[in-house]
């Protein structure tokens, strides 16, 4: 399949987490178009789950849908390398849940759509422990914990949540079979 030539890139704007970029693509039959996608920094997500079945999710008020969402502890990652997405998922486990695990096994990376760019890399804490870090200065979480049967139930059924939180939850328990 021939691919489209990019006549032209510019970013429209950009921060030190995100940009907007516009692109004029030619396809192979000669017409062209101007499309404009998001480019994140990459994110990662931590399905914890302890002893019992538990899995600890956060419940935080996002200004995009002007109400709390529960899902899985996450944040942007600026780390390129694995060893970089470990520590920044540990450090979200730590931050968000109060929690940190012996095990942390990556479970995928995933994108999030055609038309934007951020990848998500979604880990499973297990052998969970103790462990307080101060959370970020606009974060105000709320745990919420439930076995992980419930949680898939929840938002499989009844429940929005992200797309990174119900992938997570369902390889979680494959997982663990």
């Amino acid at each position: 399949m021939v691919e489209p030539k990019i006549l032209e890139e510019n970013v429209v704007y950009q921060d030190s987490w995100a940009k907007v970029i516009s692109v004029k693509v030619q396809f192979p039959d000669g017409k062209s178009t101007v499309w404009t996608y998001p480019d994140f920094v990459d994110g990662v997500g931590i399905v914890p789950i302890d002893s019992e079945n538990n899995v600890y999710l956060v419940s935080e008020w996002r200004p995009a849908y002007r109400r709390h969402v529960v899902q899985i502890p996450a944040g942007a990652c600026l780390a390129t390398d694995e060893e970089g997405r470990l520590k920044q998922a540990r450090n979200e486990l730590m931050e968000e849940v109060g929690l940190d695990a012996n095990n942390l096994e990556k479970l995928c990376k995933k994108v999030i759509g055609g038309r934007q760019k951020i990848g998500f890399h979604i880990y499973l804490a297990t052998d969970l422990l103790e462990s307080r870090k101060k959370a970020g200065e606009h974060e105000y979480i709320e745990v919420v914990k439930m076995s992980l049967d419930d949680a898939i139930k929840r938002f499989t059924l009844e429940e929005e949540t992200t797309y990174f939180t119900l992938i997570g939850l369902l390889l979680a328990k494959e997982k663990l079979k």
